[in-house]
């Protein structure tokens, strides 16, 4: 195996394990995994692209197909209050609200002052998220707070 991949494979273990010790540790209620910002905007499209490759499974609870090692996810990608004309937090806490996951999963762009840090830091929080805080663009938070539940936040730089 080639070091860049292998670099890869032990940072999205990293990742992995990181996310998991902030989840609660009851996994009899889904996870919800929210990609915030806007798919048309590359800088900013990280939590879509990333609900587009992640591996939903509540419609498989309790069936013949479903592993017993997987955990029940359901993921949304909102979109931005721009596009949809619905603020995210409305549309989060209603999905919370009707699906009762056991927490919240949200993945975002990040701003950030250097550029040597686009791509190469990740932020991993138990305390939520205010989309569009690192441009100035304040929206209401996603957090243990406003929705009920824990919230993860997961971010990488990919702005200045």
């Amino acid at each position: 195996m080639r070091d860049g991949k292998k670099k890869s494979l032990l940072f999205i273990d990293a990742v992995a394990e990181g996310t998991a010790r902030l989840l609660p540790e009851d996994e009899s209620a889904p996870v919800l995994v929210v990609g915030l910002g806007n798919r048309f905007i590359t800088p900013d499209s990280l939590g879509a692209l990333t609900v587009d490759r992640t591996l939903v499974t509540r419609h498989m609870t309790g069936s013949d197909f479903f592993r017993s090692d997987l955990r029940s996810v359901c993921a949304v990608a909102p979109g931005v209050l721009g596009v949809t004309g619905v603020e995210t937090l409305e549309m989060v806490r209603s999905l919370t609200e009707s699906v009762r996951p056991g927490a919240v999963i949200c993945i975002d762009s990040l701003s950030a002052r250097s550029s040597a840090r686009i791509g190469s830091t990740l932020q991993l929080t138990d305390t939520g998220i205010q989309p569009g805080a690192g441009v100035g663009n304040l929206r209401q938070a996603l957090s243990a707070e406003t929705l009920g539940v824990p919230v993860v936040a997961v971010g990488m730089p990919t702005v200045i």
